[in-house]
């Protein structure tokens, strides 16, 4: 899985509610759709050093605290957590990402070219 770059798992039937260390022999991911789930926290993510895209669109974080997780990807240029709960829970919550991903190009959807 190490070559592995781009990865889709969106939630329908089944629902991811935890990463754990599921992902983190996967490197070389640049781009991961993760939407539709019921993803609690951002943990999980760390090894992903390479990720440019990740989609969490309509999931269940909550707490605007758990985007400080992605510190690590410094890569990630853009976040989709579109219907999370923290995107509603905090008035701030715009400002608490860009503070939090300063090198974040688009917050709110992952389209990109090229994928």
């Amino acid at each position: 899985m190490r070559g592995l770059e781009s990865l889709s798992l969106p939630g329908h039937r089944c629902k991811i509610t935890s990463l754990g260390h599921g992902l983190a022999s996967m490197i070389s991911l640049t781009s991961l759709d993760l939407s539709r789930n019921s993803i609690t926290s951002l943990r999980g993510l760390k090894s992903l050093v390479r990720l440019q895209h990740l989609n969490l669109y309509y999931n269940a974080v909550a707490d605007p605290s758990a985007i400080a997780h992605l510190r690590h990807n410094q890569e990630l240029r853009s976040l989709d957590l579109r219907l999370n709960p923290c995107t509603r829970s905090s008035p701030d919550y715009r400002a608490h990402v860009i503070h939090a991903i300063p090198w974040l190009q688009r917050l709110g959807t992952t389209t990109h070219s090229g994928s």
